[in-house]
């Protein structure tokens, strides 16, 4: 548990949160998580668009909301798909929050990307003595069609990365890849900060089921959300009766229902809207099997949280799950050759068949709540920000 320091000089944090569209991040999450830590101690606020409110309004407690408008605001809120009317709304954005004025002793970005990082560098530049932190949670490159797509995507997130580079103090990063990645662009070593997520565990095991598999992600190309349909239709050829839950928002709802008519498993598989709190955990228990074929995660938040919850993963082998969950056994974590949905359709399958043992799954969850409470998290990275204010 966080405990207030008394010795500590109460500062005044920004913090832009300029991304969300139909429901925050797993960027955003963590500077929810850690922001409501620091507010214990500091003055925390977070500036963002109205739709961005509209998810953030529900999670805050301690933290001040800013909130601006744009005319694109209520088409975010339904949700945005194409290409360019994203690029429209980000735009937009960037423009209006960069004419945001207030005093702040330290601005956060809470992303790598433009968005974020443009009003960030604007106010920083009104006033030198407040020190810039932006958080690289990642680089994400969707997994889409087309190079033109492709080599847009990596413009667009190395493009905040060289805008911060010349004004941030420090830069968070959640691995070791991304420290890398950052180190080879011209980023000195005592600028990036290696962070990490923070896990949580609200609720305990439910012994009663409702759904042999859960899914809960965002609905886009890089979480392999389409795929997931094509494993559970392997899985009903074995069970017929296998329930999947599907929680999320995105552009690929409609997609994924239409797959789901095609395959005529309407009655296996579930879709509700994206859940924060309680409700989301509510959703993890009340199932099997954790299912999760993202094709790019940076840490594996959402993996985390499963076995945190107890319940057995089964993902594509991504290299940052190596790094994340090192210490967790292959029982608590499953992992197949990326875009195996034959094998891991095969995985879900045993383990609906053969669960495994709760006090290795309690072992591994235990390990994980340990190994990254949030409250470390948040000091950790307020130590790094009071260091940029000194300059130390």
């Amino acid at each position: 548990m966080h405990k207030k320091k008394t010795d500590r000089r109460q500062l005044r944090i920004g913090i832009f949160v300029n991304g969300s569209t139909t429901r925050i991040s797993g960027g955003e999450f963590h500077a929810i998580r850690v922001g409501e830590i620091w507010a214990n101690d500091h003055d925390v606020s977070f500036i963002s668009p109205r739709a961005g409110a509209y998810w953030l309004a529900g999670l805050l407690n301690k933290i001040k909301l800013h909130c601006y408008e744009t005319p694109l605001e209520p088409k975010a809120l339904k949700g945005v798909s194409n290409s360019f009317d994203v690029a429209m709304l980000y735009l937009v954005r960037t423009i209006i929050c960069s004419l945001y004025r207030n005093a702040y002793d330290v601005l956060l970005a809470s992303s790598h990307y433009p968005q974020d990082v443009i009003p960030a560098v604007i106010q920083h530049l009104r006033n030198r003595k407040a020190p810039l932190i932006v958080y690289c949670h990642g680089l994400s490159v969707p997994r889409e069609k087309g190079l033109a797509s492709y080599g847009l995507s990596l413009i667009y997130n190395y493009l905040g990365l060289l805008l911060s580079r010349p004004f941030a103090s420090s830069i968070f990063v959640v691995n070791n890849r991304t420290s890398s990645i950052l180190l080879s662009i011209g980023y000195s070593r005592s600028k990036v900060v290696l962070t990490s997520n923070g896990v949580e565990s609200l609720s305990k095991p439910r012994p009663n089921k409702i759904f042999d598999g859960v899914f809960l992600g965002r609905l886009t190309p890089e979480k392999g959300v389409l795929d997931i349909i094509d494993v559970w239709k392997k899985v009903c050829v074995s069970r017929p009766k296998s329930l999947l839950l599907i929680v999320g928002s995105g552009p690929l709802l409609a997609a994924i229902q239409k797959r789901v008519d095609s395959f005529g498993l309407g009655a296996n598989v579930c879709i509700r809207e994206w859940a924060w709190g309680n409700k989301k955990y509510e959703f993890i228990l009340s199932s099997r099997v954790f299912v999760y074929p993202s094709y790019l995660e940076s840490w594996g938040l959402a993996v985390a949280e499963a076995i945190a919850c107890r319940i057995p993963v089964v993902a594509f082998d991504l290299p940052a799950y190596h790094e994340t969950f090192k210490g967790v056994s292959g029982s608590s974590l499953i992992t197949v050759p990326i875009g195996n949905k034959e094998l891991m359709a095969a995985q879900i399958l045993r383990l609906l068949d053969n669960p495994i043992a709760e006090r290795m799954l309690r072992r591994d969850g235990e390990l994980l709540l340990q190994k990254y409470d949030w409250s470390t998290v948040a000091n950790r990275e307020i130590n790094a920000v009071e260091s940029a204010l000194t300059g130390r």
